[in-house]
């Protein structure tokens, strides 16, 4: 498990189907991009908002390394 959001969990689990990374730090899961980007997946997450923006911060790396 890497956040205690269910939506966040699953969505992270289908960035791992598509040849995502995730690896854990002192305090926090990240994951990597198949091409090196590095994201913090809230383990916690207090804003409602968490899985939208993780969502778009992810659509943003999937423009810019051209894999659309």
């Amino acid at each position: 498990m890497y956040s205690t959001d269910k939506d966040l969990n699953k969505f992270v689990k289908i960035l791992i189907s598509d040849g995502w990374y995730p690896f854990k730090t002192k305090g926090h899961w990240k994951i990597k991009s198949p091409k090196g980007t590095v994201h913090t997946i809230s383990s916690s997450p207090s804003d409602f908002r968490t899985i939208i923006k993780f969502k778009s911060d992810i659509k943003r790396t999937l423009r810019k390394e051209n894999v659309e």
